[in-house]
């Protein structure tokens, strides 16, 4: 049963035939009032985090050899993010998906990493803080996005076949009776 009400209002929640959705007085309901950051696609938003980093890249490379050094690895793991999420959008299969968004993952890490190494020095820590945090966002949602991708889809027929191996269907074989 749908438990949504739905009656003409204003306001920023979801339209639903003409009439905005409330979630008002219903246990347990995502309240629809979401920020417009957590409503942004992954992809628009590892877009984002690349250009703000290769935006940075000329003024940190320019800091001398060791801040070019992680300026130059900062730039390549923060735009791998990207490639790596649009790679994913269109898969040839769950797997497939599942496996860009792990090296999506790993990427976010180093980026993080490398992001906190630069924020170490003081000249770099407020202009380095927003990657520092949006880094450490993207660790989170791309960890909970895999562990998400991980299970196996949700209907009913999955859960009836058992596969092992390559594919192939385990069969009950019942013991012979002599």
């Amino acid at each position: 049963m749908d438990r949504r009400i739905c009656r003409p209002s204003t306001g920023p929640a979801p339209i639903c035939g003409g009439f905005r959705l409330s979630f008002a007085g219903i246990p347990g309901a995502r309240h629809a009032r979401m920020t417009t950051r957590y409503k942004r696609d992954l992809r628009e938003r590892a877009f984002e985090l690349a250009t703000t980093v290769f935006r940075m890249f000329p003024e940190l490379a320019a800091a001398g050899s060791a801040h070019a050094y992680v300026a130059r690895q900062l730039l390549r793991a923060a735009s791998s993010i990207g490639a790596n999420l649009e790679e994913g959008h269109a898969p040839s299969s769950r797997r497939d998906m599942a496996q860009k968004h792990r090296i999506a993952l790993r990427e976010a890490r180093e980026a993080n990493y490398w992001s906190r190494l630069l924020a170490t020095d003081s000249r770099w820590r407020a202009k380095i803080a927003v990657v520092v945090q949006e880094t450490g966002e993207f660790v989170a949602m791309l960890t909970v996005s895999v562990k998400k991708l991980r299970e196996s889809p949700t209907t009913p027929d999955a859960a009836a076949l058992r596969v092992h191996g390559r594919g192939r269907r385990s069969r009950r074989v019942s013991p012979r009776t002599c």
